[in-house]
């Protein structure tokens, strides 16, 4: 199943299910880094807890979060929650 929704990232977010996989992908280059920290945390909180996914533009990072494993390839960057 699917779920496709556009929400404002900024502004509080609607309760929703928690993801296995979320895309989003060249969108925070546009943020200051203190909001970037606070989209970051929410994505994190809606993220399946074992081993869900986050899907980002080749120009964004969020490499300074130890909660997320990283895979990084040609043009996308990949963050998992990581499975203990």
């Amino acid at each position: 199943m699917i779920h496709f929704e556009s929400l404002n990232l900024v502004k509080d977010w609607p309760i929703m299910p928690k993801f296995d996989l979320i895309l989003i992908r060249n969108v925070l280059i546009y943020f200051n880094a203190q909001t970037k920290a606070k989209i970051f945390n929410k994505l994190r909180m809606q993220l399946a807890d074992e081993g869900g996914c986050l899907l980002l533009g080749s120009s964004e990072s969020i490499l300074y979060d130890q909660s997320f494993k990283v895979q990084q390839e040609d043009r996308v960057s990949y963050y998992c929650n990581d499975i203990n």
